[in-house]
Parts: structure tokens; sequence; C-alpha cells
């Protein structure tokens, strides 16, 4: 018995690293006080007690614990939006595909599926704290006869393998991303006159992994030479810029210009850019419990306020109305159900109209099981914005 409470009283106490990292603070080197800032800011919440008490003594490491505890509020927000990526390690020597992807799929929080599985084929392979769709990627080619795709779709993201060629995309990945373009084409339309508008194509698609959800992307393509030193960045269109809002995040792009490559260029030298990622640096929540009996509730936060005017259930359909102030948080609001089980079921509006002053009213609606009690309701729409950027530089691609 003893035994035991010695044990769990020195499980309570503070680690002693953090203890030394927090003294650290105070050292005359500045390499010694980065190196105890990073460590903090990694264990997290487990130095806030320490750190506190830091800020209370006061004093030079007093002011810099005060800027660690910030940084480590900063790194749990951003936790929240920017979910840490997979790292694949794993070696196999003569494994069937469906059994390496099995152990794959127990390294990562991304559905893994394949509707392909080679009698006969092994496949040899070593990664090292590899990426996941790095992994995957060099999976695919390492089986020789599948190919790969990924969905992503708001929380869920699934990798499906499939029978196919792995084509030879211009690629790269960093860290839980990856951008790759799946096709160039050059096109003429001819019109009764017998003239003829011309075109270039690029297609881009990207996409992360789950527990990553960036509420806008931007595709920018910063120099594009083809192998006879012709530019055509000036002929590029501005990129496609969405709203701000999980909802329309696209994961795919086509990149258009009328000035076609002459006949002597077969490559386009360098295709260099990045693909701009914004995140919220805060979600606004605004939940409803028991909406059926919950009419006229109002929810504030700093950022706005949602109020449920009303709330009706139809059989599979639950219909409420909202005001939203102010009406610009109309574009970024996610809404859904959730039974008392924690399932959730997606909403939609069905109509909008002016109210007072800068508020909207909206009329949406929720689709649950007619055995499904709504729990409750939650609204919520990113705030803030915390940039993110995915350098790409693809060479020596094939035109002709």
């Amino acid at each position: 018995m003893m035994a035991l409470l010695a044990a769990v009283l020195l499980g309570a106490q503070e680690p002693p690293e953090i203890a030394g990292w927090i003294r650290d603070l105070g050292d005359d080197a500045i390499e010694v006080r980065e190196r105890a800032t990073v460590e903090l800011v990694r264990v997290g919440r487990r130095a806030e007690p320490a750190l506190r008490e830091a800020v209370r003594r006061g004093g030079e490491a007093g002011g810099r614990a005060a800027q660690v505890l910030a940084e480590i509020a900063k790194a749990e927000r951003t936790r929240l939006f920017e979910a840490a990526p997979s790292r694949i390690t794993l070696r196999k020597k003569d494994a069937s595909l469906r059994e390496t992807l099995e152990d794959i799929q127990k390294q990562t929080g991304c559905k893994l599926t394949t509707s392909f599985a080679p009698e006969g084929e092994k496949i040899t392979i070593a990664f090292e704290n590899t990426p996941l769709f790095e992994a995957v990627d060099a999976l695919c080619r390492a089986c020789r006869r599948t190919t790969y795709s990924v969905e992503n779709r708001r929380e869920d993201v699934s990798v499906s393998i499939a029978e196919g060629k792995c084509p030879d995309w211009p690629r790269v990945f960093r860290d839980q991303y990856f951008v790759r373009l799946e096709g160039l084409s050059l096109s003429t339309v001819y019109d009764l006159q017998g003239g003829g508008a011309s075109k270039c194509r690029l297609d881009f698609r990207w996409g992360w992994e789950k527990g990553t959800r960036p509420q806008q992307a931007v595709l920018r393509i910063e120099e594009l030479v083809d192998d006879l030193g012709n530019s055509y960045v000036a002929d590029l269109p501005d990129p496609a810029m969405r709203p701000v809002g999980f909802a329309y995040v696209t994961t795919q792009q086509p990149v258009e210009w009328t000035r076609v490559p002459p006949a002597g260029a077969t490559r386009f030298a360098k295709i260099r850019g990045s693909l701009d990622l914004s995140f919220p640096e805060t979600l606004l929540v605004f939940p409803f419990e028991k909406p059926e009996e919950s009419a006229g509730t109002l929810r504030k936060t700093e950022g706005g306020s949602v109020r449920l005017v009303s709330c009706a259930r139809d059989r599979t359909r639950l219909r409420a109305k909202i005001g939203v102030h102010p009406g610009e948080l109309v574009g970024r609001l996610e809404m859904k159900a959730l039974d008392p089980q924690g399932r959730e079921y997606p909403g939609r509006y069905t109509r909008g109209e002016a109210g007072d002053g800068e508020s909207v009213l909206l009329s949406v609606e929720f689709t649950l099981p007619e055995s499904s009690e709504a729990a409750s309701l939650q609204f919520s729409s990113p705030s803030g914005a915390r940039p993110r950027r995915i350098p790409f530089e693809f060479k020596d691609v094939r035109i002709r």
C-alpha cells in the first residue's frame, strides 16, 4: 500500500526536466533559453503550473515564462485545426499489399482501403519517420500494379488503393500535405469561320490528413518557363479566391491560359509555386441544448451571436430559424445536429433574409433518422487567419 501511495505521489510531482527548463529561461546564453522555450512549449499543459509559479515570482525568467505560456496557448489553438502529421515507420520484406496497408493503418487516423490485392506479388519497403502520403506513394510504386487517390471530406480523409499504373505525377510531400500536378493538356477550339482559340491547362490536386482543417486554399504559380526560355507567368489568371470557411475549401484547381508553347518547346523546365493555406486562430461555437425547447435562446461570443428563433421536428426533418449577427458570419457558418450518442448530422441553408441592423435571419434544416433525437444544435464559425505555405517546384515536365 505504501509503495502504491509513493507511486501516486511521484506521478503527481512536476517532472524534474520541467524545473530545469524553467531555470534555463533565466540563463545568460540565448541558445540555452531558446532550447528551454522549445521544450516547454512541446510539453505544453503539463508545464503550465510551474510556469505560472515562475511568473508569480517575477524577474526576467518570469517574463519569459509568461511568453512561454502564451506560446503554449497558441500551440493548443493550432492543434484544433492542424493536427500533427502521421509518420510511418515500418519495415516489410516479401509482404502482401493488404498486410502492409493494415500495418500502415495502425499509424494514422486516415482511412486506407484497397479494391485490389495482387496475388503472389510480394512487397519490400522500409519507412523511417516517413510522411503518410509519401509512404503510400512509395508503396504503390513498389507494388507496380497499383495506384491511389486521396479524398478529403470535412473531418474524414480516405486513401484508396486500386489496380492500375501509378502515374509519375510531379509531386511534393510536406508533413501532412501533398501537392501534385495530375494533368497537362494543349487544345484548340475552332469556330465556323475557321478561326481557332488555343489554350494550355495544368491540373493540380492537393490534400491533407485527417484532423487538418484549413478554411481557405489558394494555389499560386510564381514561375512557369518552357525549355526554350519562354515565361508564361504574365499570361496566368489571378488565383481563384474562395470565401473563408471550411465548407468552401477545394482540393483541386485547373490553371488555364491562352498562349500555347511553340512547337519547338517539348517541356516545362520549371513550374514553381505554392499552396497557400489559411487556418482559423480560433473557432466561435454557438451551442443550443434541447433545441426544440430553446426557442428565443441567445448565444454570444466576442466575435458575434446566434439566436435560436424557432425549432420544430417533422418526422426526419428538423427545421430551425436562427438570427446571426453580424451577417458576415453567415458565409463561414457550419451547422450540425447531435443526437444523445454524439452522432453528427450536418445542416443546410434553405432560405435567408435580412434581419435587424447587421443581422441575418436564416432558415436551416437537418435530416435525422426518425428514431434519433436531436440532443443539441451546434453552429460554429472560424475566426482570425493563420497562414501556412506549402511550396513546390516541378522540373522537366513533358509538354508533348
